[in-house]
């Protein structure tokens, strides 16, 4: 028993010690560096578009955080630029459907949505595209996701359908801007056959003046 409980000990301090040996070399500055050029290179090429990332960093506990994200839109001007971006994946999902992320958090972010002509395309309409089946033979979709946490801090988010014009002072849907947006949300599960959703609290305020503290609903369709 006494034997046995040594080969337990031995077997974890090895898994444990590997662990955080590769903790090391992922946060080594040169690796760090090669693997910020990768992340940024296969956002770039996934969204079509530029993709800037300061700095990955792979955190314990299957974390990984990318520090001051910019996503432009095709016109070369800002989409969204965070702060910080991080996201917990459980291994298990990476065998096992659905894929789960513990946690997914977009903090100090600012989005700019924006739609110069009535008759064209919003900035955001190629990511749309960019991450549906569109253009591919048409076959069922593998959509699988739940994600446990979906925690927005401090985030700024404006609508703009620029062939409006301003209504300074008041409510006007074609020209939104949320302020201090907060949020907490639970994905359940999100496939082609189902959509499971929680807001724990969803707290902003809107520039016309009107203020949402702390929202909380259910949506299963």
């Amino acid at each position: 028993m006494r034997k046995l409980r040594n080969i337990v000990r031995f077997v974890v301090c090895f898994v444990l010690g590997a662990y955080l040996l590769l903790l090391s070399v992922l946060n080594f500055s040169p690796t760090q560096q090669w693997l910020t050029h990768e992340v940024s290179q296969v956002a770039g090429e996934l969204l079509h578009t530029h993709v800037q990332i300061e700095r990955v960093e792979v955190g314990l506990f299957n974390r990984v955080l990318l520090h001051q994200v910019r996503i432009d839109d095709q016109q070369q001007r800002p989409l969204l630029t965070a702060q910080l971006v991080s996201a917990k994946i459980e291994l298990r999902s990476l065998f096992v459907k659905p894929l789960c992320l513990r946690t997914v958090s977009l903090l100090d972010a600012e989005v700019k949505l924006v739609k110069d002509e009535a008759d064209k395309p919003a900035n955001y309409d190629f990511i749309v595209e960019a991450l549906s089946s569109k253009g591919q033979k048409e076959k069922p979709s593998s959509l699988d996701l739940c994600i446990n946490s979906v925690i927005l801090r401090r985030l700024h988010i404006s609508y703009d359908e620029n062939y409006y014009a301003q209504t300074p002072g008041s409510f006007n849907p074609h020209h939104c801007e949320w302020q201090q947006l907060n949020a907490n949300v639970s994905l359940k599960r999100l496939s082609s056959e189902q959509l499971k959703l929680r807001v724990r609290s969803l707290s902003f305020q809107e520039k016309s003046g009107f203020r949402l503290d702390n929202l909380r609903f259910k949506l299963l369709a």
